[in-house]
């Protein structure tokens, strides 16, 4: 449905209150509206797509507010994949609602007490909580909001889903190869070698008494992980090892060691220590982990089939209020095809520029999808592109897309660059004044690390100006440039540092003042 689906997020649904103005999307059916309790405020987004934001952060990602990249759709884009989810959610409150599946007061409030008791039976993790919700009672209606969900998902649940041992045993025998292959394991222990010579002699010194398994494991298996453990390489599904180990393993009599089993990584003496094979429902008594399991998947796959047949019956669908998300829709839409693509970029030639200019009531997400089109057509040199990016760079400082895109623009322009960099230096410059800053990473990182840090960035700042002189650059930027690292070098004397450190900077001084063009 989407070029980028992997994107990783939490939704919880609270409560807002709100107006008409504050929705990006009506669910309709039959082409009516429902009742606004089943659109999409935009508060409901925005929280889902920060926490969204904040889960791809602490992994490594960010994304950019209006543009994707080749790794991450924008915030715009990750806005639209997230209203599908709200869009669904909508439908099944629907339901719900129609259905008087709604979770009571009374309900939520048990299932939520017993919750808190949990939470806050502890001091410590309570202190935690404050740290991270900013206060208990804002953890407690996030706690009831969640039980509601949970709760009225359940009802649902209960109410589409025949759950009878006929319909279990039905889906087993429909389903029975794919079932086996998530629920049948073995654990086992394994020595790995590098000869079969090898492993027959430790087979039979084992089987002689004379060495223990996990002994021998941890003296002459390659496989140093597990033979650290006496082998043991827990519990393992199909599917997980490779095809010989995996055949021997889920063949291999219980308790006896069997092979050797070469596989490409050498010769394997496997330990079979418990086994779970599924032959018939029978087999998935109620209470096991197998048999939960089961039910789970049974559960959600009579769900989402459910799901999907009352969607289509019942001829719900979404409208887009938001316009830079419907915006973004069209153009997901078009993407995979230059012509309509080409066609969909005049069309925004149209919406954003107003006699050669760009229009002063044009919103910045169609800008920058101009922008971004214009670079995957390698329509980069006409004048509106031209124009559009150099008003983005001064609107959207933070983007490093449109950085890029100005950088590729401006590259044979030496004051352009020159800019670039000077506004890096600023930034740097900012840090470096803010109080405590300096002192806070010597004490952490000691004199040696912070120094050589520091001084890796004016050396390069350093070379920059060095370079402008050369090419021209006006002299008020390079004024303002000599000023920002003499300003960088006066901050980081004022630390109390050691005479090595105290030279360096003091000689780097001196050949800026000396600095003329």
């Amino acid at each position: 449905m989407k070029r980028f689906s992997a994107i990783i997020f939490v939704i919880i649904c609270l409560a807002a209150v709100i107006t008409a103005d504050d929705y990006v999307a009506k669910t309709t059916i039959e082409g009516l509206p429902l009742e606004e309790d089943f659109w999409i405020a935009s508060g409901e987004l925005d929280q889902i797509l920060q926490q969204t934001l904040a889960n791809l952060e602490d992994q490594g990602y960010a994304a950019e507010k209006y543009f994707d990249t080749p790794y991450l759709p924008s915030e715009i884009g990750i806005s639209s994949i997230l209203l599908e989810f709200l869009y669904e959610e909508k439908i099944l409150s629907y339901f719900a609602a129609s259905n008087d599946l709604i979770p009571t007061k009374e309900e939520v409030d048990a299932e939520a007490e017993q919750l808190l008791e949990f939470y806050m039976s502890d001091e410590m993790m309570m202190m935690q909580i404050e740290m991270m919700y900013g206060s208990i009672e804002q953890f407690e209606t996030l706690i009831r909001d969640s039980v509601f969900e949970m709760l009225k998902y359940e009802k649902v649940y209960d109410h589409v889903v025949d759950i009878s041992e006929e319909a279990l045993g039905d889906f087993f025998e429909t389903n029975k190869e794919y079932i086996r292959s998530e629920l049948e394991y073995v654990s086992a222990k394994h020595i790995l070698v590098d000869s079969e010579d090898l492993a027959v002699n430790i087979k039979e010194r084992i089987e002689d008494g004379l060495i223990a398994f996990e002994d021998a494991a941890y003296e002459y298996s390659t496989d140093t992980h597990s033979g650290a453990e006496g082998g043991m390489l827990g519990v393992f599904g199909r599917g997980q090892m490779i095809e010989p180990f995996e055949e021997a393993s889920f063949s291999a009599p219980i308790g006896e060691i069997y092979g050797p089993v070469e596989t490409q990584f050498g010769f394997h003496l496997i330990l079979v220590e418990e086994r779970f094979l599924l032959e018939s429902f029978e087999q998935l008594q109620p209470g096991t982990q197998e048999y939960e399991e089961f039910v789970d998947f049974y559960r959600q796959v009579e769900f989402e089939d459910w799901f999907s047949d009352y969607l289509e019956e019942t001829s719900f669908a979404m409208e887009l209020l938001d316009p830079d998300i419907k915006l973004y829709e069209r153009y997901v839409g078009v993407a995979v095809d230059p012509s309509s693509l080409a066609d969909f970029r005049d069309e925004l030639v149209e919406l954003v520029f107003q006699n050669g200019l760009i229009d002063p009531d044009s919103r910045i997400f169609p800008i920058a999808l101009f922008v971004q089109i214009s670079a995957e057509l390698d329509m980069t040199r006409d004048a509106d592109y031209m124009l559009a990016v150099n008003h983005l760079y001064e609107l959207l400082p933070e983007s490093q897309m449109i950085l890029d895109y100005a950088v590729d623009l401006h590259q044979d322009d030496p004051e352009f660059i020159a800019g670039i960099v000077l506004r890096s230096l600023r930034e740097f410059t900012e840090l470096l004044r803010t109080p405590g800053f300096l002192e806070q990473y010597l004490d952490h990182y000691g004199e040696d690390d912070l120094m050589s840090s520091i001084y890796a960035n004016v050396e390069f700042f350093l070379d920059e100006l060095f370079m402008y002189t050369e090419e021209g650059v006006s002299d008020e930027l390079l004024s303002e440039f000599r000023e920002l690292i003499i300003e960088t070098l006066d901050i980081t004397l004022n630390l109390e540092l050691s005479q090595k450190w105290i030279d360096i900077l003091e000689s780097a001084k001196d050949g800026v003042l000396d600095l003329t063009w």
